[in-house]
């Protein structure tokens, strides 16, 4: 990405409309496989040596939102929470879980107001959160093939990704001994159900 920004000003006026076509496809495809190796190492990491302690949701939920705060702006969105409790797990990869479902649920969204609402209901052995949204939704017959790795249900020009972020979910959510499904939400949208023990 340097060397063909420096090329760039180097040959300044000198460049054609198809020379600068050439430049932006090497840029893009640059920025799209450090994006992929960014998102790789975050899946390694997983399994290497997570910190578990008592993670309060609402303090993460709280940070995913200063994290987010352009993109929110950007697509005027906002995120609806109920109490969420306490669990034991890694900050770090809580935060990756949640940024990742609120992130997508934001992108992913053609609504004026895109809206992010997270829910929790204790049930007997677990604790199941709902991070549901009103966006474009992903259908039945895609909802297991999204959470494999290097699938893209969308195409590269519509949004940015590497099809990596909903295998880092579910890695996250399993290495906890929980489980992640995808269902409709009530008003259109997706809602990402986690169980977590």
């Amino acid at each position: 990405i340097g060397y063909i920004s420096l090329l760039r000003k180097s040959m300044k006026e000198r460049v054609t409309e198809q020379e600068t076509d050439f430049f932006n496809y090497v840029q893009d495809g640059a920025k799209r496989m450090d994006q992929l190796i960014q998102d790789l190492l975050r899946l390694a990491k997983v399994d290497a040596n997570p910190v578990v302690e008592k993670i309060k949701l609402h303090n993460i939920v709280e940070e995913i939102k200063l994290n987010l705060e352009a993109l929110m702006k950007e697509k005027n969105a906002a995120i609806d929470t109920d109490p969420l409790p306490t669990v034991f797990a890694d900050r770090a990869q809580m935060i990756q879980l949640f940024q990742n479902l609120i992130a997508n649920g934001i992108k992913y969204n053609k609504s004026d107001v895109p809206l992010i609402k997270i829910s929790c209901t204790l049930k007997k052995d677990f604790i199941e959160i709902a991070v549901a949204d009103n966006g474009i939704g992903i259908p039945k017959h895609l909802r297991t093939e999204a959470f494999e790795i290097f699938k893209r249900l969308h195409q590269q020009t519509d949004i940015s990704g590497s099809g990596i972020g909903l295998a880092i979910c579910k890695k996250i959510v399993e290495s906890l001994g929980g489980k992640i499904a995808i269902e409709d939400a009530e008003e259109g949208g997706t809602v990402f159900k986690i169980l977590l023990p």
